[in-house]
């Protein structure tokens, strides 16, 4: 007890968050730091989301960050931005994302600068900046004990003229304009945050189709009317033109090192992204689908990540629910059982359609207007998860 109490003592003094201890996380629940500053919600997917930009909380008690290089301008909206796809990417896989925001204004932490230029001495910021990269580091270590692999999206929003979509690579905005052949050499490709892709993917795709060829995510983003730059459609930064190449969190975490989660920047214009709740969910909804065929085209050959626990199949009960996946019509075969009410469930347990069934009876059910995602046909106590697509 003697040594314990004073191990502690010295992980304060020395301003090592206690975090750092040996903790377990439960997918799905949230965490907070000292003074709520920083907020992990614990996930299962090899998904890993942050937002260092996005805080409003301005506590008297840390002094405003002041100095040459300092940014304090919040990205507006991003913290929020980020929740709505936590959302999203339940709903679509089923299973739950990492998330990591920094609570904090600008004006007090920098997530996305080292920590001298992120907290400049101040304690309470560097603790807070402490628990930012250990919950991020954390969420790593789930994953590769997990999937082995996996992908973390850096959350921004800029000001810049041009209203599109920057995805940063650690690649600078005059090296996109560099030739196919040029970008595929060892010289760009280990400074790449996303090397680990290029160096084993499912396709056997190299540096220069990941960044703008058909199934790059700029690509992705493009097809699903979201301008960006690099994608096929806009493969280059021009001259002249402003562009975030990634910062701190990118080249920190991404797989520039040679680890197995790969990190890209997202700098989000405002219009039709940021700047209300309704694009908001838009475009949460859009990233995740597009991550489904992200990660199914280029990291893992099965996306069934077997992350919600199904409480009984409902065959044992001499109910069939098939296909499953469906897209439009489910059809439910029920086997002796007597009338009674089934419903579709979302994951949040919300019910989204109500259907009556009776005894000996096949019935073919519309769902076409429910939205594409993973659901719950329930009977009693009885669940089976099924998915549209």
């Amino acid at each position: 007890m003697f040594m314990k109490k004073y191990y502690f003592l010295f992980l304060i003094l020395y301003g090592i968050p206690l975090l750092a201890v040996a903790q377990t996380y439960q997918a799905g629940k949230t965490y907070l730091s000292t003074n709520d500053y920083i907020e992990y919600r614990a996930g299962n997917l090899p998904i890993i989301i942050t937002a260092p930009h996005g805080g409003r909380l301005e506590p008297t008690t840390i002094p405003d960050r002041a100095c040459d290089t300092c940014t304090t301008v919040m990205d507006a909206n991003t913290l929020e931005l980020s929740y709505e796809i936590d959302t999203a990417l339940r709903q679509a896989f089923g299973c739950f994302p990492h998330i990591i925001v920094n609570r904090l204004h600008r004006k007090k932490l920098d997530a996305n600068r080292e920590i001298r230029e992120a907290a400049l001495g101040n304690p309470a910021s560097e603790q807070a900046w402490r628990a930012f990269h250990q919950y991020v580091q954390t969420a790593k270590d789930s994953i590769l004990k997990r999937n082995g692999r996996g992908i973390l999206l850096d959350m921004h929003g800029h000001g810049h003229t041009i209203q599109r979509l920057e995805l940063g690579y650690m690649l600078s905005a005059a090296s996109t304009r560099l030739s196919d052949s040029v970008l595929n050499t060892p010289t760009y490709t280990n400074q790449l945050s996303i090397k680990n892709l290029v160096k084993n993917n499912l396709t056997n795709a190299a540096s220069a189709q990941l960044l703008r060829g058909d199934f790059a995510l700029g690509t992705l983003f493009e097809n699903e009317g979201f301008p960006a730059v690099p994608s096929k459609q806009q493969p280059q930064v021009n001259s002249g033109d402003s562009y975030f190449s990634g910062g701190y969190i990118t080249a920190r975490h991404g797989s520039s090192d040679s680890t197995t989660v790969d990190a890209i920047q997202i700098e989000c214009h405002l219009t039709g992204v940021r700047d209300n709740v309704a694009n908001r969910k838009l475009f949460a909804s859009k990233l995740a689908q597009i991550l489904r065929g992200y990660l199914g085209r280029h990291y893992l050959r099965t996306l069934n990540f077997n992350c919600v626990t199904t409480v009984a199949a409902v065959e044992n009960l001499d109910i069939k629910v098939y296909p499953n996946p469906f897209v439009d019509y489910l059809t439910i075969d029920n086997k002796g059982l007597d009338n009674r009410a089934v419903f579709i469930v979302d994951l949040l347990g919300r019910v989204v359609k109500g259907i009556d069934i009776q005894g000996n009876m096949k019935k073919e059910v519309d769902l076409s207007d429910m939205p594409k995602g993973i659901y719950f046909f329930k009977m009693d106590t009885y669940l089976i998860k099924i998915f549209k697509i």
